[in-house]
């Protein structure tokens, strides 16, 4: 049997050290699409991302999330990545009317949704012993997206998640 690699055991060391969390936030996320998405996207395995997505992301939701679990104080930062298609739906749900695009007008909505993820995981979290406190979500659209992104070096759990119009990506960078 090959050995691992040196990925593959930082991978396994996140995913043990912060699983029920991911497990509880992807059902908070989940919950929410499936909400204004009105079918439930459905969750792929887990990745070690050590490069910017191959995916395209249209809108970028981040959010700096400092808590205590067991005594021990952690902070990380949780990433929503959606694609313009998964935007526009969510967003004529919600305000029964399509827009003609992601712009500076509607695109705090990305922020909004991983709010409303996060106000979804919190009391599940909060049984399992985590004290959390988040940060206003930031949101990055066009050149700002790309900055972002090309400052993302830090390895991050990824999680796919598919849509009927395309993936979400959420990532866990801790």
């Amino acid at each position: 049997m090959p050995r691992p690699t040196e990925a593959q055991k930082t991978f396994t060391a996140l995913l043990a050290k912060h699983g029920d969390f991911l497990r509880t936030f992807i059902e908070g996320v989940t919950k929410t699409l499936t909400t204004h998405l009105k079918t439930k996207p459905g969750a792929s395995r887990p990745f070690l991302r050590q490069d910017p997505p191959a995916d395209k992301i249209d809108v970028l939701s981040t959010t700096q999330v400092k808590g205590q679990f067991n005594g021990t104080d952690f902070s990380m930062t949780l990433v929503l990545c959606l694609q313009e298609a998964t935007f526009m739906k969510v967003y004529q749900d919600m305000f029964g009317e399509a827009a003609a695009g992601i712009s500076d007008e509607n695109k705090d909505l990305a922020g909004e949704l991983l709010n409303m993820s996060f106000g979804s995981a919190d009391p599940e979290l909060k049984k399992l012993g985590y004290k959390l406190k988040g940060s206003i979500p930031q949101v990055f659209t066009g050149a700002a997206l790309d900055a972002r992104l090309a400052e993302i070096r830090e390895r991050t759990i990824a999680i796919p998640l598919s849509t009927p119009e395309d993936r979400v990506i959420l990532e866990l960078m801790p």
